[in-house]
């Protein structure tokens, strides 16, 4: 028989079963083939039930050991039960049951353990935790209960609130099993259980009941504090250092740790300016970082686009799940402010303490600067003032010199006296120093004295350092700014490109699952893009150092667009409610973040492009004109300046005009460079604004950037910008470029007139063939009036106007008497210019129009032929009968004269000639070909009357032109008596009018017996050539006169005219089928109004009561008379004035048609009108000037 079962044990039990397992020996040779089971309750009085044979069965067994198992089901929960076993042979049972084993069913399962809050959220919570097995138990959790604790019971939580799951494999909490492994709760089971709607923002107090198929837990399970996602702290501010060169910005920082699942999603500050009316408001640019270092959690903020210098309250609230936390304690913090004047002195260097020479003062100081705190200098003006001998004082300001980082350096050259020996006059000096940065301009600060420093000459700045203007360190200042705002610019981008790449990084988010927020590595992406752009915006205009990199003609056209966009901006934010203004193309409204950075940028470049192009433009084109000028007036030089102010130079000249025009150079440089200095101030200011705010520009929106408010598409990234600051950038930036724009203006006009002027006495000054044949001058000046001749003009207009019957000759007198004292030295703007006798290879390009850049018309080139042919033959002819003409002594009896628009005698009109003149008219103009001719050009703006005088003219003749000169009305009231003085004089004067741009033939007459006796050659007699502005007896008082020789060509220049007049080519005139024009041009800075009245003049010898009131003749006409034309003309503008032909009425006598027809002209009232007078007018100045169809008129404004 088999022996007794051996290792009976229950190895799994359920809620109703029982599963044992036990092993047998088998006898040799008698296997044993069946086991017998048998259960009963542990009670007294139980009975003992056999398990069916179907449920026990044998698992394995090898040399003669087996292992068997039977299921007992059915049995009582949570009861005792008593199990034995005994086995069978083929031999039969064994004798003996197995020890009894007790044995249980499933009991119920123990209280949570470990109780954890993994997850929470606005409404629910989730707890994870464990509940332990029995060992050989199998346990199934089938149900949960969660009670919260209130003020006296416990609350179960609906079900319908509560979700359960078991965690196993991937779902189980790692932290959570560690935690088990090491209070050694190896045998238990993971799970979890969600509490939703529940309240948020507050706390509460559980517990877990769990049930399996046996029933709840007994034990009590252990509760557990937790809470919904709660609101943040608030945050606890600290000021952190801006970046360096930023102005307008505030970085703020706070520590916080993120709580469990509570990740801060937003920050919200609102600023504050400390001031009593002072209301918050959201701060509209704001970025939020966050650190990089992983040992703590601390926030960054950066506030941009704020005013500079400026105190501010600020306080910041965050955002999680559950809502804002409280605004946090308030934080006062500035801006960054301008940089101070630390420390500085001044010193005194004399050249030679025994000469009585002026002095040097040199300035040095220092800026005070602080990372993030005080912007560094950018630019320096230093302000002195000094009290000279006799009381009187000067006050000098310049831009400084960088020398260090944070050390400058000015130098005054030549503003201090020597103190007297006698300490009579001690010296008083006062230095006044200011800096600019980006965060705007310091305050004053004084510089005293020093004893430190260099005493001698050998000390000062290099000596190649010769310009000292207010500006002359504008240059390096500009390109030391760009290179600081690139330096700026370059740690801005590192440090941004620093946080993009630890944005992209798991490992910086703290506390919290690793993820990566694209939003935010967007925004760091593209501000980091933006600073790139503006880096290169600033290397590109280091790249304009020179004048010829720059975009010089093209920037007054940007400049001119960019102002017309901010005026329509202007206009557009100041429009009427109900009405509709065009907004421009780069609105706010209209472009977005971008947009308005490239707008910007813009500015920046137009500021320093301007401010480069008019440093180089006063000392590369402006400086050396102006050393020209004062070459040619015997002055010193700018550079000579710095030597030598004692010595003058000679003057290559002599014209009084070139002297005046060198006594305005200081006045009109140290204008110029105020100004330059003025601007450089705003702009430099300006520029560095824009390029603080670009570097702090926000960030774009990602997704839908508008939408529709109102009617209106709002881009939604600039709506959060400050309007009050954009306006207050904007207008800053227009202000200053308005200044350089207008500088511009002036730069260009100047430029323009010192070239035209130096052109002129160049050619003045050019040394002809002529000026070979001895000590004859190319160039005459016209003798000035004194103080006598105007004494007794005055006292003979007084006299004239007690004798005189005329009514309105007292008014007159008044008035001419008057303007005699009041008018300048006008002669001195004249001269009259020689030019050499034509030769045998003379051609037309040769002419004195040529000469002075004058287009010929097809008439004056005809003239100009006949002139050259006529000079040649006169010449050839001379030296044959030069020792004739010598004994013959015998001389012509009348005078002839001849323009390009008709011959002329004393009493015709001038032609009217267009484009030509005919075979037969020039033929007849040539018929006095044996009497030296001379050339006349009118190089001026006006009409200009030129005679012929006779030195030897009689006292009657000279008498009456100085009773001509002392009052006008004499010209309009004795022409009877002056044809009976002037037909008594020796030789008849001879006169002819030229018009502007044009020639005319003056044939002289011969020697008069006398003559030929003390000159003993017709070529030595000289006659005297009177220049008055106007038509014949309707001249002004005469310019002067100089002595002309036959044979020559004259120029009359005015050097000081306002306007300038050339012919046009026939293409830039028009077809023959259109009206006849005149182009008109403003080169002048300020707007011009232009009066056009027709010209209709008498010829000499028209009796006095016709000429007085023909229509513009006289002095008084133009009071009366209704322009024809009126005309506004804007700075730069270019127009083409079309004027009808028509014919004018004048009454002529049948005798002067008659003899207009015998010298063959036409009469007065056959004119055509082609010829104008012109009045242009400005808001502080007047001129007039004479234009006919076909000319090109500029008007340059005056010197």
């Amino acid at each position: 028989r088999p022996g007794c079962v051996e290792e009976l044990q229950c190895c799994l039990r359920g809620h109703t079963w029982l599963k044992l397992e036990w092993r047998t020996r088998d006898p040799e040779g008698a296997p044993v083939k069946s086991c017998r089971v048998e259960y009963c309750r542990s009670t007294l009085l139980s009975n003992w039930t056999e398990v069916p044979g179907d449920k026990v069965w044998r698992v394995s067994g090898s040399r003669g050991r087996c292992t068997w198992r039977a299921n007992i089901k059915r049995l009582d929960l949570e009861t005792s039960y008593l199990v034995r076993v005994r086995s069978r042979n083929e031999v039969g049972w064994s004798l003996d049951y197995s020890q009894l084993l007790t044995c249980r069913t499933a009991d119920r399962p123990q209280a949570p353990q470990l109780l954890r809050c993994v997850d929470l959220g606005k409404d629910y919570v989730r707890i994870e935790f464990l509940v332990q097995n029995f060992v050989g138990q199998h346990q199934t959790i089938e149900n949960v209960m969660v009670e919260i604790a209130g003020v006296v019971l416990w609350s179960p939580v609906p079900s319908d609130d509560i979700s359960f799951e078991a965690l196993s494999g991937s779902t189980q909490n790692a932290d959570l099993q560690e935690e088990a492994d090491s209070a050694r709760c190896h045998a238990a089971d993971s799970y979890a259980v969600v509490v939703r709607n529940l309240e948020p923002h507050r706390w509460y107090t559980m517990r877990v009941w769990v049930a399996s198929e046996v029933g709840w837990n007994h034990e009590q399970p252990p509760a557990i504090e937790c809470h919904t996602a709660m609101r943040p702290e608030p945050p606890q501010l600290q000021q952190e250092h801006a970046p360096r060169g930023s102005s307008g910005q505030l970085r703020l920082s706070w520590e916080h740790e993120d709580q469990l699942c509570q990740p801060i999603e937003e920050c919200e500050a609102q600023t504050c300016k400390q001031s009593v009316f002072s209301t918050w408001t959201a701060a509209r640019c704001m970025e939020v970082l966050r650190s990089p270092d992983l040992d703590e959690a601390r926030w960054v903020v950066s506030l941009g686009l704020l005013e500079a210098a400026c105190t501010y309250k600020t306080r910041i609230r965050t955002r999680n799940q559950a809502g804002w936390s409280e605004w946090s304690e308030i934080l006062q913090a500035s801006t960054a402010m301008p940089s101070s004047i630390e420390s500085g002195f001044y010193y005194i260097i004399f050249p030679d303490p025994q000469e009585n020479e002026r002095g040097d003062l040199i300035v040095e100081f220092s800026t005070k600067s602080v990372p993030g705190m005080i912007v560094p200098a950018a630019i320096c003006v230093v302000e002195i003032g000094c009290r000279l001998k006799g009381g009187s004082s000067i006050s000098r300001r310049i831009l400084a010199t960088r020398t260090q980082p944070d050390l400058w350096r000015a130098e005054f050259c030549k503003v201090i006296e020597q103190e007297p020996s006698d300490g009579s006059s001690p010296l008083q000096v006062s230095c006044v120093v200011r800096s600019g940065s980006a965060a705007g301009w310091s305050k004053p600060a004084e510089i005293e004295s020093g004893s430190q420093g260099p005493k001698t000459q050998s000390d000062k700045l290099q000596a190649g350092e010769k310009d000292f203007a207010p500006t002359a360190a504008l240059m390096g200042c500009l390109m030391g700014l760009l290179e600081t705002e690139e330096a700026n610019t370059q740690d801005a981008l590192e440090e941004m490109r620093r946080f993009r790449d630890l944005a992209g990084s798991p490992s910086c988010h703290i506390g919290q699952e690793a993820s990566i927020d694209p939003n935010h590595v967007h925004k760091l992406s593209e501000r980091c893009e933006r600073l790139e752009h503006v880096l290169g915006c600033i290397q590109g205009l280091q790249r304009l150092e020179g004048l010829s990199d720059l975009k010089c003609h093209s920037w007054k056209q940007r400049c001119e667009m960019r102002l017309q966009r901010e005026e329509q901006m202007l206009a557009l934010q100041h429009a009427p409610e109900g009405e509709v203004a065009a907004a421009p193309e780069d609105a706010v409204d209209g472009l977005g973040l971008l947009g308005i950075l490239d707008s910007w940028l813009e500015q920046v470049e137009l500021l320093l492009e301007g401010l480069l192009w008019l440093e180089n433009l006063r000392t590369e084109a402006l400086r050396p004109l102006w050393d020209e000028i004062c070459l040619h007036a015997g002055s010193n030089t700018e550079d000579d300046s710095a030597q030598s102010t004692d010595v003058p130079r000679p003057s290559r000249s002599g014209l009084r005009i070139v002297q005046s025009w060198a006594a305005k150079r200081e006045g009109w440089v140290s204008s110029f460079d105020s100004k330059l200095l003025d601007a450089s101030k705003l702009a430099v200011v300006s520029a560095l604004e824009l390029l603080s705010a670009a570097r702090s520009m926000p960030c774009c929106r990602q997704g839908a950037d508008t939408e529709v408010s109102d009617g209106r598409v709002v881009r939604l990234s600039t709506a959060s910008l400050d309007d009050s600051f954009l306006r207050d950038l904007a207008g800053k930036s227009v202000s200053a470029l308005r200044e350089l724009l207008t500088l511009r203006d002036t730069a260009d006009r100047q430029l323009r007139k010192l070239r035209r002027a130096v052109g002129l006495l160049e050619q003045i000054c050019r040394t002809p063939a002529l000026a070979a044949d001895g000590d004859r001058h190319s160039a005459h000046s016209f003798k000035k009036i004194s103080v006598m001749d105007k004494l007794s003009q005055t006292a003979l207009g007084v006299l004239l106007s007690v004798v005189l019957p005329v009514p309105g000759t007292m008014e007159l007198g008044l008035v001419s008497i008057g303007a005699l004292w009041l008018e300048g030295d006008s002669a001195g703007k004249h001269v009259v210019v020689e030019h050499p006798p034509p030769t045998s290879s003379f051609a037309v390009d040769e002419s004195p129009l040529t000469r002075f850049h004058q287009r010929p018309r097809p008439s004056a080139v005809e003239l100009i032929q006949q002139w050259a042919s006529e000079a040649l033959r006169a010449k050839h002819d001379a030296e044959k009968k030069l020792r004739s003409e010598r004994r013959r002594g015998s001389a012509h009896d009348y005078t002839s004269g001849r323009t390009s628009t008709g011959r002329v005698s004393k009493i015709e009109s001038i032609k009217v000639v267009q484009n030509s003149v005919s075979k037969g008219e020039v033929d007849k103009q040539a018929k006095a070909g044996d009497r030296a001719a001379v050339l006349v050009h009118n190089a001026s703006a006006r009409v200009v009357t030129v005679r012929i005088l006779n030195p030897e003219r009689g006292l009657a003749a000279r008498t009456y032109e100085k009773v001509q000169e002392a009052h006008p009305m004499v010209r309009l009231v004795s022409n009877a008596i002056s044809e009976g003085l002037r037909s008594s004089a020796d030789h008849d004067d001879m006169q002819v009018a030229v018009w502007p741009a044009d020639v005319a033939i003056l044939t002289l007459p011969p020697p008069t017996a006398a003559q030929g006796k003390e000159s003993g050659s017709e070529e030595a007699s000289q006659f005297e050539m009177e220049f008055a502005y106007g038509f014949y007896d309707s001249t002004e008082r005469p310019v002067g006169r100089v002595p002309i020789r036959p044979g020559l060509a004259v120029s009359f220049l005015c050097l000081d005219d306002e306007v300038h007049l050339d012919n046009l080519h026939l293409e830039e005139a028009g077809p023959p089928a259109e009206p006849a024009s005149i182009i008109v041009s403003n080169r002048d800075a300020v707007p011009i109004t232009m009066r056009v009245f027709p010209l209709c003049y008498r010829g000499p010898g028209a009796s006095g009561s016709s000429s007085s009131g023909s229509k513009g003749s006289g002095h008084l006409g133009r009071l009366f008379q209704k322009p024809i034309l009126i005309t506004a003309l804007d700075p730069g503008e270019d127009r083409k004035l079309l004027l009808e032909e028509e014919e004018v009425p004048t009454e002529s006598t049948p005798e002067e048609e008659e003899h207009a027809d015998d010298q063959g002209g036409v009469s007065a009232e056959r004119q055509a009108n082609e010829f104008f007078e012109i009045c242009i007018e400005t808001t502080n100045s007047k001129t007039t000037c004479n234009a006919r169809h076909g000319q090109a008129l500029t008007y340059e404004g005056s010197f």
